[in-house]
C-alpha cells in the first residue's frame, strides 16, 4: 500500500480550518494571527510548527501534520489538546 504525499498548506481552505476544531475554534485562532501571537512557523518533513505568544506572557511550541485537507495529527501542550483531546485555538493558527 503507497501513502499518500503530504498535502500542501496552500491547499487549505477556511472550511478545512473550520473542520479541524469548529467555528468558535477557528474564531480564536483568527484572533490570535489578528493580535500577532505567531512568533515563529516552519514546515519540514511534512510538519507545520511554531511558536505562539500567550497572554500570559509565556509562548507555546506546538505542531501539526496534514494528513488531508479535513484531518490533521495535532501536537501542542495546552490543555484543551492534552486534557480534553479537541484541536486548539494554538494549532488552527498555525493553520492559518
Amino acid at each position: 500500500m503507497t501513502q499518500a504525499a503530504p498535502m500542501n498548506p496552500s491547499q487549505l481552505t477556511k472550511k478545512s480550518l473550520v473542520k479541524w476544531g469548529g467555528e468558535a475554534v477557528f474564531l480564536q485562532a483568527e484572533q490570535l494571527v489578528r493580535r500577532g501571537a505567531i512568533l515563529k512557523a516552519d514546515m519540514r518533513d511534512g510538519w507545520i510548527s511554531g511558536v505562539i505568544a500567550r497572554e500570559s506572557a509565556t509562548e507555546i511550541y506546538t505542531k501539526l501534520r496534514l494528513l488531508d485537507a479535513d484531518r490533521i495529527e495535532s501536537h501542542c501542550p495546552c490543555f484543551t489538546n492534552q486534557h480534553s483531546g479537541q484541536v486548539c485555538p494554538h494549532v488552527v493558527a498555525l493553520g492559518i
